[in-house]
């Protein structure tokens, strides 16, 4: 087994591919175990001082992103699986220079160690939110598609709803109309997240995803009208993979933007997928076992020879306005999920990008079978933390037809306040729930902080609709005994109540 102190050249070579010649690359503790010499020179400093350094003497431990990156790498696999790419601007403690960097989990063949590596940006101008920014383009590109797929789904809810409404359907279809607005809005909330993951990014929240429905539905979405067309060809076959969905669906459409701002014309797309098996000692790396190969080729221009190779480096870009992050960040999702990127091309005749993905395990496969959701009756005293007078109302009405007591606040000092004043009157509250983000007051991360000094037993439980959100996802480290994902029902909200007043 090897180490990361004795990796061979080709190993280095494939950590260069993903994250350019600068790069160091670090442990799970983030101890330096190898620093390219590309990388010395940018820094002014010889290898062998530098090997001597961690992250945290490149880079202050103020830089809260990157150590909740190291922090995430502790206690890994060697795959890295569950880890994120992520691009930032930092300041080096070094030499006090701004530039920018791209941290990518890497797993490599044969080595035990969980490590990471950390490509350095000299020009980070590419990071901020310029007008050719590859992302805002892309979300230009997906408006149209998303709005159509949103307003059917707002009119299969608010047509529903009206006749529900109406008093002209029997009680029987009156509630076959409610559950169809709220299977509706669920599908609402499933786009909402996927957006978020492709603005945002984060840590894979992995679950069995049918290939075939997310194929169809990203490339709809970036597609829908416009001088774009593509074939989807899926065998009925197709196994599940265990994915983000969110991530996926910005890996494809990164490959089909790339395609899209390289075709002057009309551009077409074919899209194909099959089941494959990778035997030991397989050229691309990939470990053996059953994987999804995706194929997504263009009719364009097709990529130079003398760019292909480059084209997953962060901020490579053969177009003036490129930034060159669209491909490495897919390149980086791909990874982080135990698969493969790649691409061929014969100039004038298009390109082909190729995924490989570890089709979801048995035990992944069989979902579990799981009791329909249950609504939790209580009592006592809750109050609610939200800048939004109609979660006041819905919200209010829920905890009340569940058997509590409700309050309102609107901000997180006025949640202070009267929190304390029922505490020192003999009818404390339960517990509060308090919204994350309040733009005009101070919000549910600062309201937590008081009101632990004031009551370290106080249960409090998150309320926010971005999920990637730090405190979301670690609400615990932030002193919060539950969390609440909005939009949400009234069996989640229900359950949550329960699990913290209860359990």
């Amino acid at each position: 087994m090897k180490t990361l102190k004795a990796l061979q050249q080709n190993d280095l070579d494939a950590v260069a591919l993903a994250v350019g010649e600068m790069f160091v690359l670090f442990d799970c503790t983030g101890k330096t175990r190898y620093i390219s010499e590309a990388a010395a020179h940018f820094l002014r400093k010889p290898q062998a001082e530098l090997e001597a350094l961690n992250v945290f003497q490149f880079f202050g431990v103020e830089d809260l992103e990157l150590e909740r990156c190291v922090k995430a790498f502790r206690g890994k696999s060697s795959k890295n699986e569950g880890l994120e790419w992520f691009s930032s601007r930092f300041r080096c403690k070094l030499d006090q220079r701004n530039f920018g960097i791209v941290v990518v989990p890497y797993g490599i063949e044969g080595v035990n160690e969980s490590c990471f590596a950390l490509g350095f940006v000299p020009d980070a101008t590419a990071l901020g939110c310029a007008p050719g920014d590859r992302r805002g383009y892309a979300l230009e590109l997906l408006a149209a598609g998303i709005a159509h797929d949103f307003n059917n789904l707002l009119t299969g809810i608010l047509g529903n709803l009206s006749l529900a409404r109406s008093g002209l359907e029997s009680s029987e279809k009156r509630e076959t109309s409610l559950l169809a607005a709220e299977k509706a809005a669920v599908r609402a909330q499933d786009l909402t997240l996927q957006l978020l993951s492709f603005s945002k990014g984060g840590t894979p929240v992995k679950e069995e995803v049918s290939m075939a429905e997310l194929l169809e539905e990203a490339t709809r979405f970036l597609l829908c009208g416009g001088k774009y067309a593509y074939d989807i060809s899926v065998p009925r076959d197709l196994a599940s993979v265990c994915v983000d969905a969110g991530q996926m669906s910005q890996v494809l459409n990164n490959i089909l933007l790339n395609g899209i701002e390289a075709s002057p014309g009309a551009v077409r797309f074919n899209i194909e997928a099959q089941n494959i098996r990778v035997d030991a000692g397989d050229s691309r790396g990939l470990s053996p076992g059953d994987y999804v190969h995706i194929s997504i080729a263009d009719n364009g221009p097709g990529i130079p020879e003398e760019h292909l190779s480059k084209i997953f480096h962060p901020y490579y870009s053969t177009k003036p306005e490129g930034s060159g992050l669209g491909l490495a960040n897919a390149y980086g999702i791909i990874s982080s999920h135990g698969g493969f990127l790649s691409a061929e091309s014969v100039p004038g005749q298009g390109a082909t990008f190729h995924i490989y993905l570890p089709v979801a395990q048995r035990a992944l496969r069989q979902k579990p079978l799981v009791d329909a959701p249950k609504v939790h009756s209580g009592h006592g005293r809750v109050l609610i933390m939200d800048d939004e007078s109609m979660i006041h109302q819905i919200a209010g009405e829920m905890l009340e037809n569940l058997g509590y007591d409700v309050d309102f606040a609107f901000e997180g000092e006025s949640a202070v306040q009267k929190y304390e004043s029922p505490a020192r009157s003999g009818k404390p509250y339960d517990t509060v729930i308090l919204d994350l983000t309040v733009p005009s007051g101070m919000g549910g991360r600062a309201a937590i902080e008081q009101l632990r000094a004031k009551d370290p037993q106080v249960r409090a439980i998150v309320s926010s609709g971005y999920l990637h959100d730090a405190v979301m996802e670690n609400y615990r480290d932030y002193g919060f005994s539950g969390r609440v994902l909005k939009p949400y029902t009234l069996e989640q909200l229900s359950q949550v109540l329960h699990d913290v007043l209860y359990n």
